[in-house]
């Protein structure tokens, strides 16, 4: 994610410089004339530029060195004549200067004149900055439900901004391809070179019940993610993207017998009558866990570490 930089003191344009080439920034800065040394600065990092005193010249000059800025409006048809006055209109962000109820009115209104009637509008940068974190986030949710296209909240934990990233990634996902994790080995509970070994698909919810399950038995267990284009294991095991042959390719890609002093795999028993073929193409002895995610921890809890031998 970009890092905001918000003007408190003299020390604003030093800490930019501190921040990490990689990451994008975003300058909040109601001084134009300490902004202009900002960007004077930084331009060559193309920040977002949110200046409520800037000027119009100001405005198009930031523009014409590749920055995005941020016009604050009371609605979207004060904004449309303040960007239609910059001659380099399309590279900026609609900021709202009003209440929020009012601005989620405002955004709606405009996501409905784009996709209904096809109508230009901007991408708009909400800033949710107050002394209360919750309030802060739960406001950030709410703008991200209603189409903003940045949202700046306060620096925070993972724990609470988890809302924010989880109702991004799922509103702004395809709806074509399902959700899914990346896959490879995952160790969990610090396994060691006797540690049981599943496998299982990488549809992403298939993926956190299992490792969540796993995880709370504190047993440690490799887990293997094989890659089935992110479904699920019945819908992978139906249409034959979650069979021996993926199986056994998946064991040797991702090196997993290195890792382990024996070659036992354990596989969900909804997939059971795979056993045999799988035997067969990786040379790996199965046997069958449990069939529901949360049976994996008393399944766990039971087997016997000499049946890995």
């Amino acid at each position: 994610g970009a890092v905001a930089l918000i003007h408190s003191s003299g020390d604003f344009l030093s800490k930019a410089g501190m921040i990490g080439e990689e990451r994008p920034l975003i300058l909040i800065c109601d001084d134009s004339s300490v902004m202009e040394e900002a960007v004077s600065m930084y331009c060559g990092r193309k920040p977002l530029i949110i200046c409520r005193n800037a000027s119009k010249e100001q405005i198009e000059a930031w523009m014409d060195k590749g920055c995005a800025v941020g016009v604050y409006g009371k609605s979207a048809d004060e904004f449309d004549e303040k960007a239609a006055d910059i001659k380099t209109g399309y590279n900026a962000f609609f900021v709202y200067d009003g209440t929020i109820g009012d601005a989620m009115e405002c955004m709606a209104v405009c996501r409905r004149a784009s996709v209904a009637f096809r109508q230009k509008t901007y991408p708009f940068a909400a800033i949710c900055i107050s002394d209360d974190i919750d309030d802060s986030i739960m406001n950030a949710c709410a703008f991200v439900q209603r189409y903003a296209g940045c949202v700046v909240v306060p620096f925070c934990s993972r724990e609470k901004l988890m809302p924010v990233l989880t109702l991004a990634a799922n509103i702004y996902s395809d709806p074509r391809r399902p959700v899914q994790v990346e896959p490879g080995i995952y160790p969990i509970n610090n396994p060691g070179k006797n540690s049981p070994v599943f496998i299982t698909t990488n549809f992403s919810l298939t993926h956190f019940l299992v490792s969540s399950e796993i995880e709370a038995s504190r047993i440690p267990v490799w887990l293997v993610i094989a890659d089935t284009d992110g479904t699920s294991l019945l819908t992978a095991w139906a249409a034959d993207k979650f069979n021996a042959s993926v199986i056994a390719k998946t064991l040797e890609k991702t090196g997993i017998g290195d890792k382990v002093d024996h070659r036992t795999l354990t596989i969900c028993a909804y997939v059971s009558s795979l056993k045999e073929e799988i035997e067969n193409e990786s040379g790996w002895k199965v046997i069958i866990g449990s069939a529901d995610a949360s049976g994996i921890s008393p399944w766990l809890k039971k087997l016997d570490p000499s049946s890995l031998v």
